[in-house]
């Protein structure tokens, strides 16, 4: 996983002032990692093009169990149980 080393200077700032600055906005960057990675595999799920292997290598997970554990944090459900809800509403 990519950190603050790699993007500060893709940003033009040193790590700190980027952390400044997120800091000053009541933000982390690990936060702003785990808020854009729940975005994400909603998405990806809604989307059902992608397996979950699939989703959770995209989003950058060890393996499939690391995703499900955070995925259930994020919405107290496991992404299957997401999935078959999702499927259920779309054909009402």
């Amino acid at each position: 996983e990519k950190g603050l080393f790699y993007y500060a200077p893709q940003l033009q700032m040193s790590e700190r002032t980027l952390q400044r600055r997120l800091s000053a906005e009541g933000k982390t960057f690990k936060g702003l990692v785990e808020q854009i990675r729940k975005e994400a595999a909603k998405r990806y799920l809604n989307d059902q093009y992608y397996n979950m292997a699939q989703i959770s290598e995209l989003l950058g997970f060890s393996d499939q169990a690391v995703f499900t554990r955070a995925f259930k944090r994020w919405y107290g459900m496991t992404p299957k149980n997401y999935s078959k809800t999702i499927s259920n509403l779309s054909k009402d």
